[in-house]
């Protein structure tokens, strides 16, 4: 049933890119010869007056096939004779299509849960000294804009060493600062679990943790440990700390029962920078006409992200296992739903429509760029076309986007095999 949920958002995704280019094919009255899911051989297809509509073998790709798209035709309906700002505006249409229904997807969750304003939830050393309280809000790092908690938490991955010059509000003032980040170096002990902030509870437990060794499982509620009652989150890192490895006592409640188990918590090595600033994102209510206004600034996050992720991989921060293609993503919207399904359908609804609204919108940004093959590719050399005013020779141009779907089609490959090395490893 996840496998199904994924190939349906990932069709939605992929027809809704296609139906950008076939409406404004229809709009500039170009033939549209074939509409197409998938790739590969034809499961499925009927034809409806001059398009062929097809659902193929492998639920990856779509394809909005054209009169004179890639070859010399006389009929006044062939997409090469139309004029190039209809051609450019029929290629352009998929990826803007996609930007269109991540929005849609934004309003829907914004209207639902709110926004995440990058609210100060919690201050430690640097930040203490730069004057920074408890309840303070981020509107801007340096040069760059902070709406949402999840730019600045890009904005720490990316640029983790940064002097960052802060803006903030306080009181309804506005204010700035200047917060250094200090190098730390260290040993920590870890129990290996990520815990919800308000009751305790286990939210997932690693692989290989200690507590996973020790018999502790998603949904649990740490009572104590080492017979200290835990009150809040911060008490586990501080009462592991000074147990450090050795093997203690911890409480827990499953499922209303009190089960006592023992733990060693596992040392690990750090290295990092230290800004201290926390802000957890918490969903903050708007009005309808702020909910059309964070969720463009929703798509603009998704589109950032992209970028931001390009960043990553130059500075070696990101790794294969990081890099994800279709089987990946299938895998992550599996993983998404059973990891909330315990929480009820709307949530496991809104959480998947949110992972929906950053695929569309990298979809519509990877089809946009530069490369042969893809629709920048096309448009790259449209604009050519109109600046020079006469096409760019077809068989030289056919030839590059040849050349740049062979790359692709390689890469696809590479992708497919790292997607499934990922999930067995």
């Amino acid at each position: 049933m996840n496998i199904v949920l994924a190939i349906i958002i990932l069709s939605v995704i992929i027809i809704i890119h296609e139906f950008g280019h076939f409406l404004l094919a229809k709009v500039n009255k170009v033939c549209v010869t074939e509409f197409a899911l998938g790739m590969g051989p034809k499961l499925l297809k009927f034809k409806k007056g001059e398009t062929e509509y097809c659902l193929k073998l492998l639920p990856f790709g779509g394809s909005c096939m054209m009169l004179g798209e890639d070859e010399e035709s006389t009929n006044e309906r062939a997409f090469n004779n139309k004029s190039v700002w209809a051609r450019i505006s029929i290629i352009a249409a998929g990826p803007i299509f996609n930007f269109i229904l991540a929005f849609v997807f934004a309003i829907v969750i914004i209207a639902k849960t709110g926004y995440d304003p990058c609210i100060v939830d919690r201050v430690e050393a640097p930040a203490i000294e730069a004057g920074l309280q408890q309840g303070d809000k981020i509107i801007k790092i340096n040069k760059r804009k902070i709406d949402l908690s999840r730019e600045y938490a890009i904005y720490q991955m990316v640029y983790p060493s940064d002097t960052m010059e802060i803006t903030y509000i306080r009181d309804g003032k506005e204010y700035k600062t200047t917060v250094t980040p200090v190098h730390i170096q260290n040993e920590v002990y870890q129990l290996g679990v990520l815990v919800n902030q308000n009751d305790v509870s286990i939210n997932s437990v690693n692989e290989d943790s200690a507590a996973e060794k020790a018999g502790i499982k998603k949904g649990d509620k740490l009572i104590s440990i080492n017979g200290t009652k835990l009150e809040k989150v911060e008490d586990i890192s501080e009462i592991i700390n000074q147990t450090k490895d050795k093997a203690v006592p911890i409480v827990v409640n499953r499922n209303g029962e009190e089960l006592s188990l023992t733990i060693t918590p596992k040392v690990v090595k750090q290295d990092y920078y230290e800004d201290g600033i926390t802000s957890y994102g918490y969903g903050v209510k708007t009005t309808p006409l702020e909910t059309i206004k964070y969720s463009f600034k929703e798509v603009e996050y998704s589109i950032s992200t992209v970028f931001d992720s390009f960043l990553l991989i130059f500075k070696g921060q990101v790794t294969t296992k990081d890099v994800a293609g279709p089987v990946g993503i299938v895998n992550l919207i599996g993983d998404t739903v059973e990891d909330t399904k315990e929480y009820g359908a709307s949530t496991v609804v809104l959480t998947l429509l949110s992972l929906a609204t950053l695929l569309s919108a990298n979809l519509g940004v990877m089809n946009l760029l530069p490369i042969p093959a893809l629709d920048g590719g096309r448009l790259v050399f449209l604009i050519i076309e109109a600046i020079r005013r006469k096409p760019i020779d077809r068989e030289k141009e056919g030839m590059i986007h040849f050349i740049g779907l062979m790359v692709l089609m390689v890469l696809m490959v590479l992708i497919l095999f790292n997607d499934i090395k990922n999930i067995f490893t």
